[in-house]
């Protein structure tokens, strides 16, 4: 799909290859691959990694021939059905963007000492799912809320980024 931003002359071609589940997506852009991870969402604001880039998106204005962005603090204007709208979009309706609550993830970076929790453990708040050793320290990171454990990012030894996702809850 064609789309054009209001701040460039040229259109750019831009369409999703495939879903390669865990809310990443491989995208071609002007015939080139990009990965797009997302890391967490609503219907009005949302991050994601593109090609180790990281971005903040708030949709500020949804019109019916246009999209007005706040994209890393710099306002974006698409035309309406470009592969970004698409996105926004399906991700919405298709409840493709996870609720935060739901999404446990790291506060710090460092490496994976233990995880002490498998698929399908119920987790009450405040219950240490994971231990990261991060600057010679040993900190335990816990769940924000209960539920049952729905997936594992990670496993012992990984290092990992601050924001990165360790768990899903159902």
């Amino acid at each position: 799909m064609d789309f054009k931003l209001d701040s460039l002359d040229n259109v750019l071609s831009a369409r999703i290859i495939r879903n390669m589940g865990s809310e990443i997506f491989l995208l071609e852009i002007d015939n080139k691959e990009y990965t797009l991870r997302l890391l967490k969402g609503n219907s009005n604001e949302f991050e994601f990694i593109l090609d180790n880039t990281f971005f903040h998106v708030k949709i500020i204005d949804n019109k019916e021939t246009s999209i007005k962005l706040l994209i890393n603090d710099q306002f974006v204007i698409l035309k309406k059905h470009s592969i970004l709208t698409d996105i926004i979009e399906k991700s919405i309706k298709s409840g493709l963007l996870l609720d935060e609550s739901k999404i446990i993830s790291s506060p710090i970076p460092g490496r994976v000492i233990k995880v002490n929790v498998s698929i399908g453990d119920k987790v009450q708040k405040g219950d240490s799912i994971v231990i990261l050793e991060s600057m010679k320290m040993q900190v335990g990171i816990k769940t924000q809320g209960e539920g049952i454990i729905k997936e594992i990012k990670v496993s012992e030894m990984d290092t990992v980024s601050r924001h990165d996702t360790i768990a899903v809850l159902e």
